[in-house]
């Protein structure tokens, strides 16, 4: 688990510095880069986060299938006992071309059925389930506005920021603070994945 836990959150600092070196300033303050590169820059690193979660959960998923340990020894009582973490994917992809790692509510009836109350999923997905979701809003938007995606990103931005908006970008949402005036968007997705990451991998 050590090793998943690592992988995922060295995604989210080597996106964080990407995103940082975007947004350099030259010696007179001004963005060193055009809005359209520190733009797709900035939703290719949100994108990889996300990505990142999604290969977390699959990781784990089967890590503790087969029956191995979190960081902290704990072990979970489970309903399968697949031979192999191949097998186990296998077994959770089941009759589908995929699994639908992007939608908590999915990700979280999956760990119902194999194990026993849900854990080490549930809770901390559950937890973050309403960020979770307004994520894979943003994650639409990077890959193509439409009337639905544009509706539905204005409403994200709106619930996020307090003040409603139409026509708002992927990338004003990200760079956008949150109500609360100390995260950005994409700086309380950081911390929603990470926080997610450690929960399930440093179970006790």
């Amino acid at each position: 688990m050590k090793e998943i836990l690592a992988a995922g959150l060295a995604r989210l600092v080597e996106m964080r510095g990407m995103l940082v070196s975007a947004h350099s300033l030259d010696s007179s303050g001004a963005y060193e880069r055009s809005l359209a590169e520190r733009e797709l820059i900035s939703n290719a690193c949100f994108l990889s986060v996300f990505i990142a979660l999604e290969e977390f959960y699959e990781a784990a998923f089967a890590h503790y299938l087969v029956g191995r340990m979190s960081t902290a020894r704990w072990k979970p009582s489970k309903y399968g006992r697949p031979p192999s973490t191949d097998h186990a994917q296998k077994m959770l992809i089941g009759t589908q071309r995929y699994v639908d790692w992007s939608t908590p509510s999915t990700v979280v009836r999956l760990a119902d059925l194999y194990f026993v109350d849900g854990e080490p999923f549930r809770t901390p997905i559950a937890s973050a389930q309403e960020h979770l979701n307004r994520m894979k809003t943003v994650r639409n938007a990077t890959a193509h506005i439409s009337v639905t995606t544009q509706a539905a990103l204005d409403a994200v931005h709106a619930k996020w920021t307090g003040s409603a908006a139409t026509g708002v970008t992927a990338y004003g949402t990200l760079m956008s603070t949150g109500l609360s005036g100390s995260h950005s968007f994409y700086g309380y997705t950081e911390t929603v994945v990470q926080a997610i990451m450690l929960d399930i991998a440093n179970r006790s």
